[in-house]
């Protein structure tokens, strides 16, 4: 699952939103909408690699968690928060 509250978009992505009028579902899926790369580790580390990452200047934050999925039973990636981009 990710937490759309932990990042916020570049204004590109917003200008992108009204223009196309498309749906957020949309966007995202067709869009990184500012994540430019992610690292998947242990939530036991995660707190101490993004402050090496920000010590380094790099922009870092938790933006979500790895689930279960069963097959079948929705979408595979699950964003919420996206009210906070006020896109909708």
């Amino acid at each position: 699952s990710v937490d759309a509250t932990a990042w916020p978009p570049p204004a590109v992505f917003g200008w992108m939103a009204g223009v196309s009028r498309a749906p957020v579902e949309e966007l995202l899926r067709t869009f990184n909408c500012g994540v430019g790369m992610v690292l998947v580790v242990s939530p036991a580390d995660a707190t101490a690699l993004v402050d090496i990452l920000r010590a380094e200047g790099e922009t870092a934050a938790v933006i979500g968690k790895l689930e279960a999925h069963t097959e079948g039973a929705g979408p595979q990636v699950s964003v919420t928060g996206t009210e906070a981009w006020g896109w909708a």
